[in-house]
């Protein structure tokens, strides 16, 4: 395999290929990106080698993440930041106040849990195991359209849209749970 380009590829995503991303310094509001070396796929995207990244700006009281090791029978160490900060208090059942986790297997888990009133912040999940294994995380391809709880995006606001009808957008895969419960 050649390596992977370094640069951001137009549209945002470069289906079916490795490729080196590299996420916006900001995001917009239930905009998500990915940083490091990742392959893209339909239902799943693999993160190729550690140090991967996954940002979201959100605006919810939880906030999930199915994901799981490429190899069955292995783990993954991750780590979760809230405004650039661990967790503390608002860390999910999956992660510690520290802000830290291990992916065991292919499932559901909770990153973010905000206790009181529910405010916006920027996600960040970063997987800096130096033994990584491979991780597969549920960040769909959708030609058709939005996963996220049922609730699309504003018109032109969708992370990665291409130039036209039939492009490949990118959606979170149901990221955020939107309820007050």
């Amino acid at each position: 395999m050649s390596a992977p380009r370094t640069s951001r590829p137009p549209g945002g995503a470069l289906p079916g290929k490795r490729h080196v991303y590299a996420a916006p310094a900001e995001l917009g509001l239930n905009h998500w990106a990915l940083s490091g070396d990742w392959t893209m796929e339909e239902q799943a995207t693999t993160l190729n080698t550690a140090g991967g990244r996954i940002a979201c700006r959100f605006h919810a009281r939880d906030l999930h993440l199915v994901m799981g090791p490429a190899a069955p029978g292995t783990s993954l160490r991750f780590r979760v930041l809230l405004d650039g900060q661990p967790p503390g208090a608002a860390h999910g059942v999956d992660v510690d106040g520290h802000g830290n986790g291990t992916v065991t297997g292919q499932r559901l888990y909770q990153l973010i849990r905000q206790p009181g009133r529910v405010t916006g912040h920027t996600f960040e999940i970063t997987f800096p195991d130096p033994r990584h294994p491979g991780l597969r995380v549920h960040l769909r391809l959708d030609r058709s359209g939005p996963c996220c709880g049922g609730v699309p995006p504003r018109r032109g606001r969708e992370t990665g849209s291409g130039p036209g009808p039939g492009t490949p957008r990118l959606w979170p895969g149901c990221l955020v749970q939107r309820s007050g419960r």
